[in-house]
């Protein structure tokens, strides 16, 4: 939840207070989303589309961290759907985002 000192920008992100990376919470309700219709309701198909709905919404505003969660909940997906080598490269794409991410943010909204 934001504190009383964060600021939304005027496209709806939220930036934490002391300036550390904008953080979208719309990425990471489709991310949510995305993981619940995984492993949940095991519906692969719409588990993709929301990763990839999310993965647009991230990469949109440059939030890395939701964009590594977008690209590994859609490599989930695409295993459970048989498309291994395009899991793979999702997966492999995600922990590229992760271990590139300067700025993991312990400190983003929960």
């Amino acid at each position: 939840m934001a504190s009383p000192q964060d600021d939304r920008s005027p496209n709806g992100l939220l930036i934490p207070a002391g300036g550390s990376t904008p953080w979208s919470p719309k990425a990471a309700h489709l991310n949510n989303l995305a993981w619940a219709q995984n492993r949940c309701a095991h519906d692969p198909h719409a588990a993709l589309e929301t990763a990839d709905a999310a993965l647009t919404v991230a990469r949109s505003c440059e939030d890395a961290l939701q964009t590594g969660w977008a690209l590994g909940y859609g490599a989930g997906a695409l295993r459970r759907l048989g498309r291994m080598d395009e899991a793979i490269a999702r997966l492999r794409a995600s922990a590229a985002c992760h271990h590139d991410n300067p700025t993991p943010r312990a400190d983003s909204p929960s």
